[in-house]
């Protein structure tokens, strides 16, 4: 197994608090991580921390991971969705014909092609998540890490059903998961 994440007595700071005092631990492929807690109680901050997204001298990266959904958004609120996906295929380094990426947008965001030329502010919270979304779940292809700061659960019950049998078949392949939630830990 590869060792994706290891963490040798880090501390996990948000401003000055200290969260987490001498954090140890690897994680390789395969593994499946659950943090849970209450709102509040850190769990975006060490998923902030184990992705790379916090820079942290104690956490060694040996892969890019996936951040699915939360978090952070990539997205220029200012451009159009379509130019935001050509900026972000770029950035993340997506191969692929456009136009092939633009139909598989469509397809997991479960949207339609007027959405590319709208501008991301306009978005309802609820389209927005979508396409970021579908982003991800593109991005999830190659990775070796994937981490989610919550299930997604967003959209009306059609597209809830449809996101929940994709995550289902992203997290059944053998790459490092961790997810943070304040649900029922049983969920998963």
């Amino acid at each position: 197994m590869d060792k994706i994440v290891s963490c040798k007595n880090a501390n996990i700071c948000i401003n000055e608090l200290k969260l987490i005092s001498k954090l140890s631990l690897d994680i390789y492929s395969g593994d499946r991580i659950l943090i849970t807690g209450k709102n509040g109680y850190g769990k975006t901050t060490l998923l902030r921390h184990l992705s790379g997204l916090i820079p942290n001298i104690d956490i060694e990266l040996y892969t890019n991971p996936v951040v699915l959904i939360g978090i952070k958004s990539p997205f220029d609120s200012h451009l159009t969705v379509r130019e935001n996906l050509l900026r972000l295929f770029s950035l993340y380094q997506i191969s692929g014909k456009r136009k092939y990426l633009f139909r598989r947008i469509l397809f997991y965001s479960q949207l339609s092609s007027n959405i590319f030329d709208v501008l991301f502010f306009k978005l309802s919270p609820g389209t927005a998540m979508r396409v970021a979304f579908a982003l991800s779940v593109i991005r999830c292809k190659d990775s070796e890490l994937i981490v989610m700061d919550e299930w997604l659960s967003v959209g009306d019950s059609e597209f809830r059903h449809f996101a929940d049998k994709i995550l289902r078949k992203i997290i059944s392949k053998d790459v490092a998961i961790i997810i943070a939630t304040n649900s029922n830990p049983d969920r998963f």
